[in-house]
């Protein structure tokens, strides 16, 4: 016998044979905006169509005022309507014009978060997760060894060090600071993380793009290019040097000043640091 009460509150009363279950699930409104004329706005405040934002200028790092966009009328109709019924051919050969470099199946364009890299690979070469092994080995039957790229914005403040405190992890994730807009924390990793990497790759062929910090020069953090790159060996494709760095200046991690002319100097004083220059790209 099933009962059903429908209203914001949903009980449902289910008897199965001798097994009876009771439970209760509350329903919400979801609100949406509605620019129509004299409409009051009851929703969230982030979405709120008629919110003046604040915005900082890029060049000076002003603070403006930014009105609320205006409703985008809907275009009009093309005369004569296009055509919904045609043929296209295609070139599946890879030869015709205009058609970028050959790219393998198997680069599906994956990126795994460097602070979250323990939780979805493993802790080290002996805790793995099957979850992950899984995924990966799925990928692999139907498009070759995978092709993933670990790091994003906690590569920028990772810090190498021997251990964790409490012996159990092989990354940590820290307080986060004032100055770090994407709420990104400070993440301290082991040489364990690599060694989880490995073991995947030894048995499912994966390959790896790693990223190195950028936002630190003074001195350069490439710790992790030392330790990693004969832990991963030939499954390392490339590190890539900061993770957008065009937002550093937007980010207060450079001056206001800071231009193509500074990064390009940087980065090229970088790529002569890391252990295997070859390796070395823009991410």
């Amino acid at each position: 016998m099933v009962l059903f009460s429908l209203s914001t509150r949903v009980a449902v009363s289910l008897a199965l044979s001798e097994l009876s279950v009771l439970a209760a699930v509350s329903t919400y409104d979801f609100p949406t905006a509605r620019p129509t004329p004299g409409y009051v706005y009851e929703g969230w405040e982030a979405y709120n169509p008629h919110q003046v934002r604040k915005v900082v200028r890029r060049q000076t790092g002003t603070v403006v005022d930014v009105p609320p966009k205006q409703p985008v009328p809907e275009p009009a109709t093309p005369t004569p309507l296009p055509l919904l019924d045609f043929s296209a051919s295609l070139d599946y050969s890879g030869n015709a014009v205009g058609a970028g470099i050959p790219v393998k199946g198997s680069f599906m364009g994956i990126s795994i978060e460097m602070s979250l890299a323990e939780a979805l690979i493993g802790r080290n070469k002996t805790w793995m997760r099957p979850q992950f092994l899984n995924l990966m080995s799925t990928l692999r039957e139907r498009g070759g060894p995978p092709v993933l790229r670990c790091g994003g914005n906690s590569q920028e403040k990772a810090y190498l060090v021997d251990s964790i405190e409490d012996g159990h992890h092989s990354t940590e994730r820290q307080t986060i600071g004032i100055r770090t807009p994407t709420n990104t924390p400070t993440l301290l990793y082991t040489k364990d993380i690599f060694e989880a990497m490995r073991a995947a790759s030894d048995l499912l062929g994966i390959h790896w793009y790693l990223g190195l910090p950028m936002n630190q020069t003074s001195p350069a953090r490439l710790e992790i290019a030392e330790v990693a790159e004969p832990m991963l060996g030939e499954y390392l494709l490339s590190w890539h040097l900061g993770n957008e760095p065009d937002l550093y200046r937007i980010h207060k991690k450079r001056p206001y000043d800071y231009d193509e002319a500074a990064y390009i100097s940087v980065r090229s004083f970088l790529v002569r640091l890391c252990p295997n220059a070859d390796l070395c790209y823009i991410s």
